[in-house]
This record gives C-alpha cells, sequence and structure tokens, in this order.
C-alpha cells in the first residue's frame, strides 16, 4: 500500500456509491450535472515504529456539483448520500473512513452550485 494506492481505494469506493449522478476522476473527462467530482486533497504521513511501519492520513475531495438554477435539494441529497457512504469505521481496500466527511461552504461557479466534502481515511504499510 502507498498513499497513491489508498487515494485509489478511496476512488473505487466512491464509484461504488449507488447514484444516477456522474462522476468525474483525476484524468477523466468533463461530466453532465449532477455530478460527484473526485480530487487529491493530499496526505500526512508518519513512520510509527521502530520496524518502519507508516501511518499515512489521506484526504479526498469530492466537490458535490448540481444545476445552479436548481434549489439546493438536490445538492443536500447527494451530499447526505455521500456522508453515508463514507461514515467513520467503514473499511475497504486497506483504507479505514476515520472521521464523518466535511461537506464545506457552498460554491456558486456561473451555473454550477458545488459544495466540497472533505473524506478523510487511513491505512497502514
Amino acid at each position: 500500500m502507498t498513499t497513491s494506492t489508498a487515494f485509489q481505494a478511496m476512488v473505487l469506493h466512491l464509484l461504488q456509491l449507488d447514484t444516477d449522478a456522474e462522476f468525474m476522476i483525476p484524468g477523466g473527462t468533463a461530466k453532465s450535472l449532477p455530478r460527484y467530482w473526485a480530487q487529491n486533497a493530499g496526505a500526512g504521513v508518519r513512520t510509527f515504529d521502530l520496524g518502519g511501519a507508516v501511518q499515512a492520513d489521506v484526504a479526498l475531495q469530492v466537490s458535490v456539483e448540481t444545476d445552479a438554477s436548481d434549489d439546493a435539494t438536490q445538492n443536500e441529497a447527494m451530499v447526505a448520500a455521500l456522508e453515508s457512504h463514507f461514515r467513520p469505521g467503514t473499511r475497504f481496500g486497506g483504507v479505514t473512513i476515520i472521521e464523518p466527511p466535511s461537506p464545506r461552504p457552498a460554491i456558486l461557479d456561473g451555473g454550477v452550485y458545488s459544495v466540497p466534502v472533505i473524506i478523510r481515511g487511513r491505512t497502514v504499510f
């Protein structure tokens, strides 16, 4: 496991979300609204024993994007689905979700209403 494979595991788990919305991932093509847009949000890495074991706390930002001309109801439902899918203690691909997803203030950019959500996971390798 590396931080890169931890991020990949988080994105793969996101892609298993039961939704009609589109997904955008790094290096992918633009998708229509509504959509989840996943981006690497960084990692903190530390060696925590004399054997060289490493603990990595990785963060994934998922921007929940809907049409700005709609009310926020659809966006809120998509954020709630994301929060439910990444509950603390959820484990997949060597990653454990360590805290509830954290929605940030909404951003209105042109015709897109976007709520960034930070998801934090931990892995040891």
